[in-house]
């Protein structure tokens, strides 16, 4: 209780924002400078985050001094960043059933089994895989719009106080200017959207509006909707369910 969500929630993003810009820093420039020609650099570039991973990054470790020590400890981190962001996105889903009234242990092994069975068509099929990341990367956006109109909605201060009930130092940044922000953010979530969807015409064309591409608009929009209206047909079961715990 004594922890401030804001600065946390800053931090969070700051860090990861940075974290993000230093790897790119460090792993582009070495792909021009160990690639025979810039032809070659350009193809490994466009390889994908698969094909840059674990093809790309091991050939550059290779020619380098103490490369098998730096390869082994790349995948080790890897190994461990994938490891940690699971357990977050474990433990969310797991405080969500208990808010539902189930059992810790209970709702760990449910998480667990369904983590599986929708994670089986990614692990088999790398087309899966880049078509979920593809929807729900930019659904992520998509949830933090939902997420800021919803605050915009109760009001900065009310949700501050009653929704995550957070009564610690008063915040750095007034109530206004956060609303400022939050607008700010709305504007931010529009011009990303339209410009990831703006390179998916470049890739698919004419048939931006077929639901079951890999990178197309219409896969995102039919599985959005898809999600969105499923959550709506439960959500009085779900409310109804949330006041008896």
């Amino acid at each position: 209780k004594k922890e401030s969500i804001f600065t946390n929630a800053v931090l969070t993003g700051v860090g990861n924002n940075l974290a993000s810009i230093l790897a790119g820093l460090a792993v582009i420039p070495a792909v021009f400078a160990l690639s025979p020609s810039l032809e070659m650099a350009y193809d490994a570039l466009n390889s994908g985050n698969q094909g840059l991973i674990f093809i790309i990054i091991p050939e550059l470790f290779s020619k380098m001094a103490g490369g098998r020590f730096f390869s082994t400890l790349f995948f080790l981190v890897l190994f461990i960043a994938a490891i940690s962001s699971l357990i977050a996105m474990l433990e969310l889903a797991v405080r969500n059933l208990i808010d539902f009234g189930l059992e810790r242990k209970k709702a760990i092994i449910i998480t667990g089994i369904c983590t599986i069975v929708f994670a089986f068509p990614s692990a088999i099929s790398i087309n899966f895989f880049n078509n979920q990341d593809w929807v729900w990367s930019i659904g992520l956006l998509l949830s933090g719009l939902f997420f800021i109109v919803f605050v915009l909605k109760n009001g900065i201060f009310n949700f501050r106080c009653n929704f995550i009930e957070y009564h610690g130092d008063v915040l750095i940044l007034k109530v206004n200017m956060l609303m400022y922000i939050c607008i700010f953010l709305i504007f931010e979530f529009l011009l990303v959207v339209f410009w990831w969807f703006s390179q998916s015409l470049g890739w698919t064309g004419k048939n931006w509006w077929y639901p079951f591409g890999q990178y197309t608009i219409g896969t995102c929009l039919f599985q959005w909707c898809f999600v969105f209206f499923t959550g709506w047909i439960l959500s009085k079961k779900f409310s109804y369910k949330l006041k008896l715990n």
